[in-house]
């Protein structure tokens, strides 16, 4: 998939609320947050598979990013998915405070790893879910 195309996708699949509705699915939780999938945002493209997911988090939380402090209680972010090799990788994710402003976005992450999907996690049942249900 060429970079134009990569980019267009991610802008239509952030501004899908304007086309049709969302629709969030809890996918699990942990100490720290609810987990939730966007079903309407699942796209396939060619060997991968894209998916809208978030996180809300029990508290405010804190990260500095370069010479920047950012406090946000949620993230949305962009999933890619190879269901052939058991990776994913984040390539895009935005971090939200309590109106659901963005207070900070990575923008699209071309080269970010990709990362092994660990059993009994939230990536996990992300994966289970696009990969054995949208492939």
């Amino acid at each position: 998939m060429n970079l134009n195309k990569l980019f267009l996708l991610i802008f239509l699949i952030f501004n899908a609320q304007t086309a049709f509705s969302v629709q969030w699915v809890e996918i699990g939780a942990d100490a720290e947050a609810i987990y939730f999938v966007d079903l309407n945002s699942i796209h396939k493209a060619e060997d991968s598979h894209t998916v809208i997911k978030k996180a809300i988090y029990s508290q405010y939380r804190t990260e500095y990013l370069g010479s920047s402090k950012v406090t946000f209680i949620s993230t949305v972010g962009v999933v890619e998915l190879d269901c052939n090799l058991n990776i994913n990788r984040v390539i895009q994710i935005d971090m939200l405070d309590g109106d659901e402003n963005v207070v900070w976005s990575s923008g699209y992450m071309e080269r970010r790893v990709w990362q092994d999907v660990r059993d009994n996690t939230h990536a996990k049942k992300t994966y289970d879910l696009v990969c054995e249900n949208y492939n």
